[in-house]
């Protein structure tokens, strides 16, 4: 039940089993950067997730996850994002219909801000994985 959550990512052996996942890091990239901006797939990492953005001119570290992540990925952010003249981005990213918690939400960014880490919040929505849309798998 351990990879449930990156099953939805697309991400590790569980993958093959979650019918319906998440877009990817590139979804993520948008929304925390900007258009323009895409994920380096040879940079994507787990635990916390992680990839490196750029839009052609600068690049970014990316850290996403759940609410309840968060200590995670500001840890990984400041880690990781020390390396990189932009600094990094914490995505957090709920699924589409998830309890909302504002309390928790404005700790999260007073934090972000006195870090120096820019925060978004993601509301993400479910989709079929690409290689479970075709008939043919049927056949």
């Amino acid at each position: 039940m351990h990879q449930f959550p990156r099953a939805l990512e697309g991400m590790g052996p569980m993958t093959q089993y979650a019918p319906r996942t998440f877009r990817g890091p590139d979804e993520i990239a948008a929304a925390a950067c900007g258009p323009g901006w895409t994920a380096d797939p040879e940079t994507v990492a787990h635990k916390p997730n992680r990839f490196i953005a750029s839009n052609g001119d600068k690049k970014r570290v990316v850290v996403w996850g759940n609410p309840l992540n968060f200590r995670h990925l500001l840890w990984a952010a400041m880690n990781v994002g020390q390396e990189m003249a932009e600094a990094p981005v914490i995505a957090i990213t709920t699924k589409r219909g998830a309890p909302a918690d504002s309390a928790n939400r404005a700790k999260q960014e007073a934090i972000a801000h006195r870090s120096g880490i820019q925060l978004v919040h993601l509301v993400r929505d479910l989709h079929p994985r690409p290689d479970t849309r075709s008939a043919d798998r049927f056949k």
